[in-house]
């Protein structure tokens, strides 16, 4: 089954966007992703993993290989 990624970009709105992980892609929380957002790409946050198909959904466009925003400070953020 697909999995969902809800990522926390840096806009205005305080609610997480869901986008399609890739499937070979093994995401967690903390994790910073880049993701199409409207006419151009941001870089965000994995905050949430879920099950789902994804199918109306865009994809995850890149996996940044920086080190996970640790469980303490995406705490502090909600």
């Amino acid at each position: 089954m697909t999995k969902v990624v809800d990522v926390l970009v840096p806009v205005a709105v305080d609610t997480a966007y869901s986008y399609r992980a890739p499937s070979d892609a093994a995401l967690e929380p903390g994790a910073f992703v880049g993701v199409p957002l409207g006419p151009r790409h941001a870089t965000g946050v994995v905050w949430a993993l879920r099950d789902g198909s994804g199918d109306n959904l865009k994809s995850v466009a890149a996996i940044r290989d920086w080190p996970p925003l640790r469980r303490p400070l995406r705490d502090f953020i909600d």
